[in-house]
């Protein structure tokens, strides 16, 4: 019984695999992280830099790049993410 029990649990056991991580997306991460909060925090706000402010309807600062390539962040991890549950077969939900 007990080592009916063990063998269930060892077959069940999902292999660890060491990743590696995209050190470039990283440190753009960390770059846009970081220009979030130089634009949200610049100290005094009755003096703003203007290239920290967003610009009026035509044209664009560095303040107005911040979210797109946060998005372009977001997409890019999510196509690793996904190509993995591809690569193992969960192309669809939860595996049972």
């Amino acid at each position: 019984m007990i080592t009916e029990t063990l063998s269930r649990t060892a077959e069940a056991a999902v292999p660890i695999v060491k990743t590696q991580r995209l050190v470039s997306l990283d440190v753009f991460r960390g770059i846009t992280i970081a220009g979030m909060i130089l634009v949200n925090n610049q100290g005094s706000w009755s003096f703003v830099y203007p290239a920290l402010g967003h610009a009026k309807w035509n044209g664009w600062t560095p303040t107005d790049l911040i979210f797109p390539f946060f998005i372009f962040i977001v997409g890019v991890a999510i196509t690793f993410a996904f190509g993995k549950r591809f690569k193992m077969g969960q192309s669809k939900g939860k595996s049972t």
